[in-house]
Formats: C-alpha cells, structure tokens, sequence
C-alpha cells in the first residue's frame, strides 16, 4: 500500500490569526498557491506545522478543512504522531473520515532509549488505526531522539505493519537514505525531507521530498529537477547550491520561525508561531529580507518556466 507520488510535497505551516487561533479559512489559498506552483501534496501538523503545539482538536480541525478544501489530485498527509498512543490512534482514524490520502507519526519522543523495535510497536499501534491508509514512518532523529537505522525500521516494521507505505526521511545521512533506496525504492515511498540534499537524493534514486521551504521554493526544486533529469549536471548543482544559500540564511535566523515570516511576506498570510516558538521583531524581520535579498530569493520563487508536476 503506497500513494507513488513522484515530485514535491510541502510540509504546510498553521495558519493562525492574530490572536493566535486557527485560521481555517486561509487553508484553501494555501492548497491554491501550492498547486499553482506544481505541488503535489501536502504534509499537515508535523514540525513546521506546529503540531505539537496544537491541541488534538485543533489537529482533527485542521486535518477536516485540509481534506475538504483538497480535491482528489492533491494528496493530503496527515501527521498523527503524539506522545500518548491513544490519542495518536484517535487522530488516526479521525484522518481516515476525513478522506486523507495517508498518515505519518514521528515515534512518542519523552522517554528517550527507545529500542527500534519499541519504535516499531509504537508505529504499529498507531497505523492498525487506520487500517485503509497508507502509513509513513516520520525519521526525524534530531527533534525525536529516536536515532535509529531507518532501513532497518523498514526492514523490521514491513514485516508487522501491512499497512507501511515508506518513510518521511528528514536526517542528513545520505548513505542511509540511500541504503532506504536500495532495499525499499521499488515497492515504498520514500520522502526526502532535507531539501539541501535533493540532488544527491536524486542520483541515488529518490523521486520525492517533503519539506517546509516547498510552500514558497517549489519552482527552485523544480528547476533541479529538470537540469538532473536532461542530464545537465552543472545547472542543477547551480541551482542546488542557490536552494542551500537560501535554506543557510532561514537556519541563522531560527528556522521555522523565519521561514513562517518569508511565508508571510509572500502571502498566503499563516500568522505568527505559536510559543514556544516566537515572532521576529522587526529588526530581525528587516535583517531577514537584507540576507535573503542578497542571495537572490526574491528571483528564484518566481514561477519557474519549466516546472515538472
């Protein structure tokens, strides 16, 4: 059981109001501007999502508005991963009558020393939820502290999780991404989700990526893509290079946070973070737009001639 996609989905921000509740209604511009940009999917209340900081109905309302406002084309993902398995199961089969595409869930991250085959009982909870959905694996090691081999998680989980459809990969060892690839590629989906790495992803065989910087960077990944699949090597390491420029400017001023203000600042509109995340204050917002000016970003969101779908 997988989706196959094949191209680029983004992992979608919250959008609140200014008085830091949902903002239900700013979803449909957002699945409008993704499709626009030649997005496939969306993948809903995981880091850039803030899905830990929302509550499960405020994740079971935001997973119903994604779902309705979607269409059959648009694949919808809906990360159900929480620390308390009841409530990851309950989320999961709340996506189900939602008409998700698929689920994901990053393994419970309290209790740390999880064994992987902890993580793999965990996984299998969650996923007999949704017995009809094809399940993800969210390998997110950094934030998690579940720093386990992801093929062996296949390996092991495909083994007790009929339902296992491949994994969201957001780790920056390409050896094992591509050791995924290996066993895996033919018969699961396996998102990158480091949009640095897509074009070593790509010659190692990968075929799609999740990642926050997608909302707003799609037709830069989409130029990679192209340059790779005409065979020309030096423009998609240009263009790669450039993506990686960009992506070092977010790190510096905190991450998600600073790519929720460039969200913004191109519209559609999600509103502030949620704490424990924070806002930018306007010196950092102005110093934000100096350094993404000076890399050029402004030039390479516009739509790309050439955008592979």
């Amino acid at each position: 059981m997988r989706l196959n996609l094949n191209g680029f989905v983004a992992a979608t921000f919250t959008a609140f109001g200014p008085d830091g509740q949902l903002n239900l209604p700013q979803i449909e511009k957002q699945v409008e501007a993704l499709a626009r940009s030649g997005v496939i999917g969306a993948f809903i209340s995981g880091t850039t999502g803030e899905g830990q900081s929302l509550s499960s109905d405020e994740r079971r309302q935001v997973a119903r508005r994604w779902c309705d406002v979607a269409g059959k084309d648009f694949a919808v993902i809906v990360h159900v991963g929480h620390v308390s398995l009841p409530e990851a199961r309950a989320l999961a089969e709340h996506a189900s009558r939602c008409g998700a595409a698929g689920i994901a869930a990053a393994p419970p991250y309290f209790y740390k020393n999880l064994t992987i085959d902890d993580i793999v009982a965990c996984s299998a909870q969650v996923a007999s939820a949704a017995p009809g959905l094809p399940f993800y694996y969210y390998h997110f090691p950094l934030m998690t502290g579940a720093a386990i081999s992801a093929p062996l998680y296949l390996q092991k989980a495909s083994e007790q999780i009929p339902n296992l459809a491949g994994l969201k990969f957001t780790d920056d060892n390409l050896t094992d991404f591509g050791r995924c690839l290996s066993l895996f590629g033919d018969r699961m989906d396996l998102f990158l989700g480091r949009e640095g790495m897509i074009l070593g992803s790509l010659a190692t065989g990968g075929c799609c990526a999740i990642g926050s910087s997608v909302n707003f960077m799609a037709p830069i990944y989409h130029q990679i893509v192209d340059a790779f699949r005409r065979n020309d090597l030096a423009a998609a390491r240009e263009a790669q290079y450039r993506a990686i420029r960009i992506l070092a400017v977010f790190a510096k001023f905190g991450g998600l946070r600073a790519m929720k203000a460039a969200m913004n600042s191109i519209g559609p509109d999600c509103g502030p973070p949620r704490l424990p995340l924070r806002v930018l204050d306007d010196q950092q917002q102005s110093a934000l737009k100096d350094e993404l000016d000076s890399v050029g970003f402004g030039d390479l969101t516009r739509p790309a001639q050439s955008a592979t779908r």
